[in-house]
């Protein structure tokens, strides 16, 4: 049991499977680890796509490998594929207000005022996808990351 919601797609001539796990968000590396082993797909093999506190509302960060940098579910597929040479697109969702909970701010719906620049960076995020796919990781980086 694979323990997620898995999808093929396909952009010009790379075979995608899209993967949502279907386990808490801190046990998301249990889906993970299957899938690899289900689809013999090595861990450079994957794209981690994941909301970011400690990024600004709109911005992205593409990396080839890291740690967590305290992201929960990101450590859990870290931990259980055993390396941190997991390539990981970073959505920024805005910095944790002092007073607020992650857990809540995290699964909280974006303020009025933010939902367009939310949109972009779901269009941005897809456009580092092909990009990363069409021209390699260093043209998507330098692309996304600037």
């Amino acid at each position: 049991m694979l323990q997620a919601i898995v999808g093929e797609s396909k952009i010009k001539s790379s075979q995608l499977l899209l993967v949502k796990p279907m386990t808490f968000m801190n046990e998301s590396g249990r889906a993970v680890a299957r899938l690899c082993v289900h689809f013999d797909l090595l861990p450079s093999d994957l794209l981690v796509i994941y909301d970011d506190i400690n990024i600004d509302l709109g911005m992205l960060r593409l990396r080839r490998e890291g740690s967590s940098g305290g992201h929960k579910g990101m450590q859990s597929v870290i931990d259980h594929l055993g390396t941190e040479q997991i390539p990981r697109l970073r959505l920024g969702i805005g910095r944790l207000p002092p007073e607020a909970e992650a857990r809540g701010f995290v699964l909280a719906p974006f303020a009025k005022d933010e939902e367009e620049v939310a949109q972009q960076l779901i269009e941005q995020a897809a456009d580092a996808v092909e990009c990363l796919l069409a021209e390699g990781m260093e043209a998507a980086m330098c692309r996304c990351n600037s």
